[in-house]
């Protein structure tokens, strides 16, 4: 009796929750001629997100601090980005990774922040 108990029982699968979707065109900062845009960006899912230079000046991205360049294991030290260009960055670690332009490491208007949760 116990096996035909146990065999006529039905195990209902568990519901998958809802699934997080990225923004459209997923995660992307904007340098801008005023500064990043947004100025942090908040990253959860996947993990990933893209850096697009939209000024008309190339801009050279490093990590914080300056000049030690190490904050998020350098992850964001991009290098100079030409005007129009995107650099995709994977795998982010789960951090607040700070930003700064190398020109004027100084200058708070060209400084981020990609947040990774």
């Amino acid at each position: 009796m116990l096996a035909q108990s146990c065999g006529s029982s039905s195990v209902t699968p568990p519901q998958p929750g809802p699934s997080f979707t990225p923004p459209p065109g997923g995660y992307v900062m904007a340098i801008t001629a005023s500064g990043p845009n947004p100025s942090t960006l908040h990253v959860w899912e996947g993990r990933r997100a893209a850096v697009v230079n939209q000024d008309s000046r190339p801009r050279t991205i490093f990590s914080d601090p300056h000049p030690d360049h190490d904050r998020c294991s350098g992850m964001l030290n991009l290098g100079t980005l030409a005007p129009g260009e995107r650099k995709d960055l994977d795998n982010l670690p789960i951090d607040a990774c700070f930003f700064h332009d190398e020109n004027d490491p100084a200058n708070p208007t060209l400084r981020g922040l990609i947040l990774v949760h």
